[in-house]
């Protein structure tokens, strides 16, 4: 009363709906809310029934209903799954008190993923074994479907005290220096562009090379080599060498290409919270002089996992890039209400010869 406040709260904590039904049975709480003055608070909660898996792509609510969802599928369907609340009025009739309904609420829909639950399941666990392996800080594995884009399995870990969590979105969330997994880029672009072929020598300069102020160096001098095999050895010398060679003084060729393969394409994903690529080019304030030979190994550039995995499987796709995309439909009483079909960002990123020779040197670095 001192507070002004009509109601005390009985118990600070949650209980169980089960708990709650218990407690409806004792007397005066067995009463209507407005005879016995008992009323309740409810909490809504997304229940997982595959437990953490691909947890923060599905997305959370927040305890507060009204507050809506947090992240991931829930926040960008948020609207879809709610569904509508209903109104009703007190009336009496016959000297009875009823609920009268004025709008009746509408049940949220059904969202279906492309998420494969058993893919889901290895990924993460293959994911989680190798950070722990390596004792990793932060680890991404993403498993896309060549044909469509449909992603089958996203899993994002990072160290947490003495274990790992998913706690952010760093597939999608997290654009940064690729580092080597770009190299196939620049060899797309060579091939493409007519500058190579896979035999092609090229001379590791022992193991290091110095362009532009800054020095490129091997792990191991792979003396003179030719241009498959300076991919299967992740040659940084190899490639800071080929991308001065064909496109010094044509820098914005190199970067037009890159553009023109969707490198850094926006992709306007079903979930919030995309990173933005950049691509930098010869007019940039980013721009340098070793800019050209450090973008060719993969620095000097951000992108973001999904990014780099859209790209590798264009090449398997024979250069068709596809759209990555989460959710297969949403349906009303078991009634598909839109579909979420593949998309083309493009048809021919490259030949379908690069994409072949691209996809022999891809073999060669697990062959060799």
């Amino acid at each position: 009363r001192k507070k002004g406040s009509r109601n005390y709260l009985l118990y600070p904590k949650r209980v169980s709906y089960i708990q709650y039904k218990e407690a409806k049975r004792l007397p005066v709480f067995n009463m209507s809310k407005y005879r016995g003055g008992f009323h309740e608070q409810s909490f809504n909660q997304r229940k997982k029934p595959f437990g953490s898996l691909a947890m923060r792509t599905l997305g959370d609510m927040y305890s507060d209903v009204t507050l809506g969802a947090k992240n991931g599928l829930e926040l960008q369907y948020d609207s879809i799954l709610r569904g509508q609340e209903g109104i009703t009025h007190r009336q009496k009739v016959r000297n009875q008190w009823l609920n009268i309904v004025d709008i009746p609420p509408v049940d949220g829909c059904d969202i279906i993923t492309t998420i494969d639950v058993g893919m889901q399941d290895i990924a993460e666990k293959a994911l989680l074994d190798q950070l722990k392996e390596i004792g990793g800080n932060v680890g991404v594995a993403i498993l896309m479907e060549v044909k469509t884009g449909a992603i089958r399995a996203i899993a994002n870990m990072k160290k947490m005290g003495n274990g790992y969590d998913e706690s952010y979105n760093y597939a999608i969330g997290d654009a940064t220096e690729p580092g080597s997994v770009f190299k196939l880029m620049t060899l797309v672009s060579l091939l493409e562009d007519g500058h190579v072929t896979l035999e092609d020598p090229i001379d590791g300069s022992g193991g290091k090379w110095s362009y532009g102020g800054h020095t490129y160096s091997d792990t191991h001098d792979y003396g003179l080599m030719d241009v498959k095999l300076a991919l299967a050895k992740s040659s940084n010398v190899a490639f800071a060498k080929l991308a001065v060679a064909y496109y010094e003084g044509k820098e914005q060729q190199y970067v037009d290409r890159l553009n023109s393969m969707k490198v850094g394409e926006r992709f306007n994903l079903d979930i919030q919270g995309e990173a933005r690529a950049a691509i930098y080019g010869p007019g940039d304030a980013m721009w340098s002089r070793s800019s050209l030979s450090s973008m060719a190994i993969g620095y000097s550039t951000l992108l973001t996992p999904l990014h780099t995995l859209t790209f590798y499987n264009a090449i398997a796709n024979d250069g068709k890039m596809m759209k990555p995309y989460f959710i297969e439909n949403y349906q009303e009483n078991g009634e598909i209400v839109k579909n979420f079909g593949p998309q083309e960002i493009s048809g021919s990123i490259c030949s379908k010869e690069t994409a072949r020779e691209a996809r022999r040197a891809l073999r060669h670095v697990v062959e060799v």
